[in-house]
């Protein structure tokens, strides 16, 4: 008798021990003075998944959006934001999953590896969100996945176009419009194939002069709007991002949409 007391006794300490745990602050993030180095892959909003080099002092700010944190004994299946991928002083690999939450706190995961990461609540995802935004418009070193150009064409019910003409200036603007029209879209969706990641052009660069703007509409709204100039694609808000053709000639396919085939 006196021996099972003594168990459940134990049990009830160590009950309250894990819940104090639960309901205590706790910091499990390093300081930006134990980063040797962080990458930073997310979900923007306006470029899908981007990758960028991040800062300590980058890494200061974002860690304070994240704290103060308690652990999260039951995490439910929050919504991805992204990952810092971090390597110490030290040599040893810390990784911070990011996640989305609609209702403060927010959430993340942190660990050394995938397999020993453990959940935790706080800061909030809104104020993380800027963060991240903020480091990735001033990082030297930003990586965007062109592949949703293709993604979004392929959903466009509707393409309007404008084909510059040898001497200069446009055309007058080609819609393309409904199923009937995808063969003439199709050929210009497979020209739309990439040399690795896009990388962001020099602010105020002009370079080749633009052959060629592209639209892609589905439900009278704007899906993407990109640039053609001699082999490359500028796409993203103000045209800020550029990406090398692999192959093909888009130019000349679009003259032939235009009625003015090149010979």
């Amino acid at each position: 008798m006196l021996e099972r007391l003594a168990l459940i006794a134990g049990l009830a300490i160590l009950t309250l021990a894990i819940d104090g745990c639960a309901h205590k602050n706790i910091d499990p993030l390093p300081t930006a003075a134990q980063v040797k180095s962080i990458t930073i892959n997310f979900h923007h909003r306006e470029l899908e998944e981007v990758t960028f080099a991040a800062t300590a002092n980058d890494w200061k700010t974002i860690r304070a959006t994240l704290l103060p944190a308690k652990l999260d004994q039951s995490p439910s299946t929050w919504e991805s934001l992204g990952t810092a991928n971090i390597v110490k002083l030290d040599g040893t690999p810390y990784r911070v999953e990011l996640y989305n939450n609609n209702k403060d706190p927010g959430a993340f995961a942190a660990g050394k590896t995938l397999q020993s990461r453990v959940y935790y609540r706080g800061g909030k995802s809104a104020v993380l969100y800027k963060a991240l935004v903020a480091a990735f418009d001033k990082a030297p070193t930003r990586e965007v996945d062109p592949a949703r150009v293709r993604g979004r064409f392929r959903s466009a019910d509707t393409l309007k176009i404008k084909v510059a003409k040898d001497a200069g200036g446009f055309y007058d603007e080609i819609t393309l419009v409904d199923s009937k029209e995808k063969d003439d879209i199709e050929p210009l969706i497979a020209h739309l194939k990439f040399i690795g990641n896009a990388i962001p052009r020099e602010p105020g660069s002009v370079g080749t002069t633009a052959a060629a703007d592209i639209t892609a509409i589905r439900k009278g709204k704007a899906l993407e709007t990109l640039q053609l100039r001699g082999n490359e694609i500028w796409f993203g808000p103000d045209h800020g991002y550029k990406v090398k053709l692999e192959k093909g000639d888009l130019y000349r396919s679009l003259r032939e949409l235009a009625g003015d085939p090149l010979p």
